[in-house]
């Protein structure tokens, strides 16, 4: 859960918002999947230069609309 508030809150920062989406951005994401294909070979890694259908970022669980945990994760999972 932590992870999620983290990017949430980075992702309305504008240094991160004018990053977003350049070639250094992309520069990174190349560079990060790279080390994620050779450090976990059996995981699964997006394709593209986004993270954002990344399986660490899909939603698994289900909660009650009345729920607080429903209330509380919606505003994490909207995009950057």
């Amino acid at each position: 859960m932590r992870h999620y508030y983290d990017l949430s809150r980075l992702c309305g920062l504008s240094e991160i918002q004018s990053y977003a989406g350049t070639d250094a951005y992309r520069a990174c994401v190349a560079d990060v999947k790279k080390t994620c294909r050779e450090s976990f070979p059996d995981q699964d890694v997006p394709d593209g230069d986004s993270f954002e259908n990344a399986p660490a970022f899909r939603v698994s669980e289900t909660f009650p609309a009345e729920s607080v945990w429903s209330l509380a994760l919606l505003p994490l999972f909207e995009p950057c």
